[in-house]
């Protein structure tokens, strides 16, 4: 090296750094193929995000119970809707995921519209009984806020007919693993405000 270059440049040129590596987290088999709109695709994974373990669902049984507790856990996980919605076909195996795999290339646009039109699909699936029992298997988990838990309630009575609001009040009461003071005031002998009420 000239004398000229050493005084213009006393130290050896910086080494380009490499690229940080990201974690890869196997959400989505492919993008271009995913059901959901641009928006749902392009949503941001948490570095801390951990799939819930829960009992994959085949397309067999009640497909609200495994909604609500897909739900459940991934509230708890802080999830987005967006990531809900990317993440819910790992909870699926069988005739359940190749529904998954049918569904139109950015035809679901949000959370509520994936949970509809996949309750809609296997209704056909969910073991008869009767509305009131329905609600009674509705069970507040153990660390569940109890908003999330009136948001679960409320959604599974949709799907019942003909019940009054003094039936889904006994069933809502007696699955409350916490004290409320909005239902303590209400009591078995008197009136209940209309349950929506408690949650809008």
């Amino acid at each position: 090296m000239r004398k000229t270059d050493q005084a213009q440049y006393p130290f050896p040129p910086p080494v380009p750094e490499c690229p940080k590596k990201t974690r890869s987290y196997e959400v989505d088999d492919d993008d271009e193929n995913l059901p959901f709109s641009e928006g749902i695709r392009n949503a941001p994974i948490p570095h801390e995000f951990r799939v819930p373990k829960i009992t994959p669902y085949t397309g067999k049984g009640d497909p609200l119970d495994h909604v609500n507790t897909y739900k459940t856990e991934m509230s708890l996980r802080g999830a987005t809707p967006a990531l809900k919605c990317r993440a819910f076909h790992l909870t699926l195996s069988g005739g359940a995921k190749r529904w998954y795999n049918k569904l139109a290339a950015g035809s679901i646009h949000n959370w509520p519209e994936l949970k509809r039109t996949f309750i809609n699909y296997f209704s056909s699936g969910k073991p008869a009984s009767a509305p009131v029992q329905r609600l009674h298997d509705i069970r507040q988990a153990e660390s569940e806020p109890l908003q999330s838990y009136l948001s679960r309630f409320n959604e599974e009575m949709l799907f019942c007919e003909r019940i009054t609001d003094a039936e889904a009040l006994s069933a809502l009461k007696g699955r409350i693993e916490h004290e409320s003071p909005i239902l303590g005031e209400t009591s078995a002998t008197k009136t209940p405000p209309h349950l929506t009420n408690w949650w809008n």
